[in-house]
Order: structure tokens, then C-alpha cells, then sequence
């Protein structure tokens, strides 16, 4: 689709992940970069409710890691696999 928008089944996660698997590692305009946010935002979300992790207690000197920077792993991670 033209718009990222919230995943709700099985289906739209595989092909959202597939979809974002093939953008990642490529050079990428603002808006297409922008989408491939949006797109990995409502990947989290939909893992996150489809597969809750268990709540663990972080000390508050812990910062979490920006959407961004988990997105700038994969990309490295998926370019080297």
C-alpha cells in the first residue's frame, strides 16, 4: 500500500517484515525512509502484542535504544547475513 498502516494479522506482519527486509540496506530517499520507519513502528507493535516479552526491571541509568538505531542494527545485521 502507498501508506504504512497498523498491522492486525499474521499475513500483514509476514509482508510488512518481507516488504522492510528488501528496503533495508538500500539507499533510501526521505520518504521512503520515512515509510521504513513508520512500516518497522507498526512491526514492533504488532510483535510486541502478538508476542508480549516478559517485564524486566531496568535501573534508571538504563536509556532505551531508539526505534532508529534497533532499525540501523538490523539493516547491519541483515547486510552482513
Amino acid at each position: 500500500s502507498a501508506f504504512a498502516s497498523p498491522i492486525r494479522s499474521v499475513a500483514e506482519s509476514d509482508e510488512a517484515y518481507e516488504l522492510a527486509s528488501v528496503m533495508a540496506g538500500h539507499q533510501l530517499t526521505k520518504d521512503q525512509d520515512d515509510y521504513l520507519e513508520a512500516l518497522t513502528s507498526f512491526i514492533e507493535q504488532y510483535e510486541n502484542k502478538a508476542h508480549p516479552m516478559p517485564r524486566k526491571k531496568t535501573h534508571p541509568r538504563d536509556s532505551p535504544v531508539s526505534l532508529r538505531g534497533e532499525r540501523n542494527e538490523r539493516r547491519r545485521l541483515e547486510a552482513i547475513a
